[in-house]
């Protein structure tokens, strides 16, 4: 099992937080509590009981980084410690005898933080922008010198789940698709003469973390949402 509370300790200490370290030590020892519970009885144990207060101190914990002065003023330590909560959160939506109910309500908190973490990033205007991207850069549209650098990893950040992150990687019939569905905006673009200058919006660490999250939970969600109306159905059967 491969999950743990957020990395937060140095932060918390360093800024002589002791609000925010009691919040995290709860959590520890709610995390220990379910992690205890799964080795006696690991063949898919119910920890609802467990996972709600655990939830409610997520909750705890992600308002008091919301009313953090400090963290508004440092963007780039602000993505790296709500980057640690949706991956600790990440792998509890995944973690094995929580009910559907306390699943899809995990599900709509990493949402939560999600959106309010990465509030200027909106994931159908990523997406359409990546693919722009992808189509004038295959048919050599863009100049070399706009290509942009990916911006260094904070520090701060060290990834726990174990997944690989979602990356976008369309294929040539995808992006050939999307052109064709988008004909009229590709000719405002290139009318426009900002073809050859167009950026890559999966350049940006903080859009690619967006995108892996967005995408992963979204998957989660679905799943949910697939294995109700598979429930649903059987019952209607009966």
């Amino acid at each position: 099992m491969n999950f743990s509370v957020p990395k937060l300790e140095s932060y918390f200490k360093s800024a002589n937080d002791s609000e925010g370290l009691k919040l995290l030590t709860n959590l520890m020892t709610s995390f220990d509590n379910i992690k205890n519970k799964i080795s006696i009885l690991p063949d898919y144990v119910i920890v609802d009981e467990k996972c709600i207060d655990l939830l409610t101190l997520f909750k705890s914990l992600n308002c008091h980084l919301n009313m953090d002065s400090r963290l508004k003023h440092s963007r780039h330590i602000f993505f790296s410690i709500k980057n640690e909560v949706l991956d600790s959160l990440l792998c509890l939506i995944k973690l094995d005898g929580i009910s559907h109910g306390i699943r899809v309500e995990f599900i709509k908190f990493a949402f939560l933080v999600l959106e309010g973490t990465y509030e200027d990033i909106k994931f159908d205007e990523l997406v359409n922008d990546a693919f722009i991207f992808r189509f004038l850069k295959k048919e050599e549209l863009i100049k070399p010198g706009r290509l942009v650098r990916h911006r260094r990893v904070p520090e701060m950040h060290t990834q726990i789940n174990s997944d690989k992150d979602k990356s976008f990687d369309p294929s040539d019939d995808e992006i050939e698709q999307f052109f064709k569905e988008n004909r009229t905006q590709f000719f405002k673009l290139m009318m426009s003469g900002k073809a050859e200058s167009f950026k890559d919006p999966m350049a940006d660490f903080d859009s690619k973390k967006f995108y892996h999250y967005y995408l992963t939970l979204e998957e989660q969600r679905n799943m949910m949402n697939s294995s109700q109306a598979e429930k649903t159905y059987l019952n209607v059967e009966r």
